[in-house]
């Protein structure tokens, strides 16, 4: 039978996520009633459709107040609060107690992967599949605290009237740290716990890229009455949605090499003429993976997937001083068709600024290697224009 984290000597996951797990449960009968059923039956599925609806409650107490009673129905007593100072307390309190809940997992993932059998491996998927799920739950219900924070300090400022400098409004900047701060915490904690070698091949609708989409979209919105968040709407949209793109990009990469298994657990051998194709068949899949995975690292690489700006600027300002350089040794110390010189550097920006903007139509200089040079540099600023091109997309059509 699974143990409870807080009595784990280790303390691994305490230690992990001081800053959100309590020492106890903060709901006690949630512990001694769903959580006791969950263990003996090793299957969490009933405490996390609980917690989903206690989040998803919650959350929607937060974001449609005037619809605050219908929803505080379906909210347990221990987190309910109408208390501006006692909701981040029940939020935290939340968070907590399905903290707990993913670490009474963990403890019985880590049971089951000491089994052999075929109903342990589908035991061990299965628990993966829920450890995850209630990772996420805890990192959504973090959010959503984050939003309810910012909205009790703005009504504090504005009913006390108290001075901004005295209680500060959180800033873009300050919200974007918390949230980039929050994904890692969930992504440093799956990676400390190993789980992705658990869970099966191909769970694209239950991954994280799939669950940043949906969050993008309710943290876009813009409820009426809500002073301390009217500001941050579309910086956690962008933020969800590269955060979609790269969870996106590191499934790709992750499943990539697993176009083979179809073909090896299958029992070629008795049928040899079948299985060539589906060899060959498997060798393009991969290469073609491979391809779109390059790319998209490249993008990732060069612009953040368009929503970082500022890496667009460091690319083009990192790769005009570089040609400018190759211009110049191609031309003064390699083929030497020209004497080093102030004028010979300026003639080598030149080209590197034209080649890379106007797409190969500077003058060509007299090195050399002057032609393959130019040709590399053409594909880097269509590349580059290709960038800007999205970028532009993105902006116009941010919802």
């Amino acid at each position: 039978m699974a143990q409870s984290t807080h009595n784990d000597p280790r303390g691994l996951f305490i230690r992990e996520l001081r800053s959100d797990i309590l020492p106890s449960f903060w709901c006690p009968h949630v512990e001694s009633g769903l959580l006791e059923t969950a263990r003996k039956t090793n299957d969490y599925d009933d405490i996390l459709q609980f917690y989903a609806g206690q989040v998803n409650a919650a959350g929607e107490s937060l974001l449609y107040p005037r619809a605050h009673q219908t929803q505080s129905s379906q909210l347990d007593s221990c987190y309910l609060e109408t208390e501006p100072h006692l909701l981040i307390q029940a939020w935290k309190g939340l968070i907590s107690d399905i903290g707990h809940v993913a670490a009474d997992i963990n403890s019985s993932l880590k049971t089951v992967v000491r089994q052999r059998d075929l109903l342990s491996r589908i035991n061990r998927r299965r628990l993966a599949c829920q450890l995850v799920f209630a990772m996420r739950l805890m990192l959504l219900a973090r959010l959503y605290c984050e939003r309810a924070d910012s909205n009790i300090v703005a009504k504090r400022i504005m009913t006390e009237a108290m001075p901004a400098e005295s209680l500060p409004l959180p800033r873009g900047r300050m919200m974007q740290k918390k949230l980039i701060s929050a994904v890692k915490q969930y992504d440093r904690q799956l990676r400390e716990w190993w789980v992705g070698f658990a869970l099966p091949v191909g769970w694209k609708d239950g991954g994280d890229a799939y669950a940043y989409d949906l969050w993008s979209q309710t943290f876009s919105e813009e409820v009426p009455g809500e002073e301390g968040w009217s500001s941050f709407p579309r910086l956690f949209n962008r933020e969800l949605r590269y955060l979609r793109s790269r969870s996106s990009l590191r499934q790709r990469f992750h499943e990539a090499p697993l176009v083979f298994l179809s073909v090896l657990k299958d029992k070629w051998w008795r049928r040899i003429l079948f299985f060539l194709p589906r060899v060959l068949l498997s060798v393009v899949l991969f290469l073609w993976n491979a391809v779109i995975i390059t790319l998209l690292w490249f993008f990732k690489l060069t612009c953040g997937f368009g929503f970082r700006p500022r890496r667009i600027a460091g690319t083009v300002a990192s790769v005009i001083p570089l040609f400018t350089g190759i211009y110049f040794a191609d031309d003064t110390l390699i083929d030497r068709c020209s004497s080093p010189s102030g004028q010979q550097i300026a003639s080598s920006l030149y080209n590197a600024i034209t080649n890379l903007i106007s797409l190969g139509g500077a003058p060509a200089l007299c090195g050399a290697h002057i032609g393959i040079i130019a040709s590399v540099e053409t594909l880097i600023g269509y590349f580059v224009l290709s960038i800007l091109a999205a970028m532009l997309f993105i902006w116009l059509t941010d919802r």
